[in-house]
């Protein structure tokens, strides 16, 4: 609702035009009163009402020094001017300080009601040019973001683009990353997806400096920009642990992260990412107050393989089929032992571990999201023997399949 100011300094005249005209139906609600032009100005510079109708000759103030302030002030108000026979060099004076319309007492009451929806009637276009055009800017943006962490982008566009944008490309350090939903059928859900970057954007947007969008398959994307490494990446894992925990919290949907290399020019960003994208790694929870961690150094120092990253994104892939080390080993043409140790290694936890916790998150996504039973969920999540998942599963939870069902159901209808 737009809000008005009624000045007059006969009471009467304000509570009157307070009545005869249809506010509600022009889209007007906040109507405040003010009985001169300084109580007017400082109703003006605390409300910033959208249309002020004021008369001429008023103590303190008159009509015309008030609309010489507001218009110091630079703001956007539309303005009705109250007249009497007389006043004609009085209104050509405002008329050059820009008013709607100057309306003779007695006040004609037909003639106030069309002005008063002849403003309205503008400042909906006016809003709707705005949101049209911050929408237009909001798409432009997310292309880009798009386009540069893509790596798809030429610098001298992109150094264009990004003033215009008032994107920073004078940080020391950047950061990629893609937020993905955990689950095949669950990666193919536009509408979650969706839902997911509306409650990650105003987390993303307590970051100081960090870019973010949705990709072209709906995951949320983005860019940290750090000034200095350490506390900066800190702060960075505590906004991409917030989104996860916001996330499983209001749509019991696991998210995991792909995290690109700390890079140190903004057009290096692609690459890092492109990396990221292509070895995988699923982290449930990217580790705080360690600038490096071994979590994200894995896959980026020349002694160590970065096949280890490859076999956890084929777990992500396939975590539904047969998968241990011996038919992994099998299937990649390596050896068992070997393969187990570099994994170990590179990613901080034995492969056992890794695919039980990849499992157990897939088979908290069924049991709430998926009217199948634990038998069904144990065979869809790669669990052969219900009786060892139902085990397993209240090892990691604390409660058994049906229990966990029963308590994320009740929790939705609460």
């Amino acid at each position: 609702m737009y809000g008005v100011l009624i000045v007059d300094d006969e009471p009467m005249i304000c509570e009157g035009l307070k009545l005869i005209v249809q506010w509600t139906q022009y889209g007007f609600g906040d109507i405040r009163i003010a009985y001169d032009g300084e109580a007017a100005l400082t109703v003006i510079e605390e409300q910033k009402p959208h249309l002020l109708i004021t008369d001429i000759h008023m103590p303190k103030m008159d009509g015309v020094e008030l609309l010489q302030q507001i218009r110091k002030l630079e703001l956007d108000m539309r303005v009705i001017v109250l007249s009497g026979y007389g006043d004609f060099e009085y209104v050509r004076a405002m008329a050059v300080l820009g008013i709607e319309n100057y309306l003779l007492k007695p006040i004609n009451e037909a003639e106030l009601n069309a002005t008063v929806q002849n403003v309205s009637k503008r400042l909906m276009k006016e809003q709707e040019l705005k949101v049209r055009t911050l929408l237009d800017i909001n798409l432009i943006k997310a292309n880009i973001i798009n386009r540069w962490i893509y790596g798809t982008i030429g610098e001298s566009e992109l150094e264009d683009r990004a003033e215009f944008l008032n994107l920073n490309m004078k940080s020391t350090y950047y950061q990629p990353c893609i937020m993905k939903v955990l689950g095949e059928d669950a990666g193919k859900n536009i509408q979650l997806k969706n839902d997911v970057y509306k409650i990650c954007n105003p987390i993303l947007s307590t970051f100081k400096d960090c870019y973010y969008t949705q990709n072209y398959e709906g995951d949320t994307i983005v860019v940290f920009c750090y000034e200095e490494l350490e506390n900066n990446q800190n702060n960075s894992a505590v906004v991409i642990n917030q989104c996860f925990h916001e996330t499983e919290k209001h749509l019991y949907t696991k998210l995991y992260v792909l995290l690109g290399e700390t890079v140190t020019n903004y057009w290096s960003v692609g690459k890092s990412f492109r990396t990221a994208h292509g070895n995988g790694l699923y982290i449930d929870m990217v580790p705080e107050n360690i600038a490096e961690t071994d979590e994200l150094r894995k896959g980026r120092e020349g002694n160590q393989s970065p096949f280890s990253m490859h076999l956890a994104q084929y777990v992500l892939d396939n975590y539904s089929k047969d998968l241990s080390l011996k038919t992994l080993a099998v299937h990649f043409k390596g050896n068992a032992a070997y393969i187990g140790q570099c994994f170990k290694r590179d990613i901080g936890k034995p492969f056992s571990d890794y695919l039980k916790g990849v499992r157990i998150e897939k088979a908290k996504e069924l049991l709430v999201n998926r009217n199948y039973s634990a038998k069904e969920v144990a065979g869809r999540v790669g669990f052969q023997n219900v009786t060892y998942f139902c085990a397993i599963f209240k090892k990691e939870t604390g409660m058994s399949p049906v229990e966990y069902k029963k308590y994320f159901i009740r929790s939705k209808a609460l």
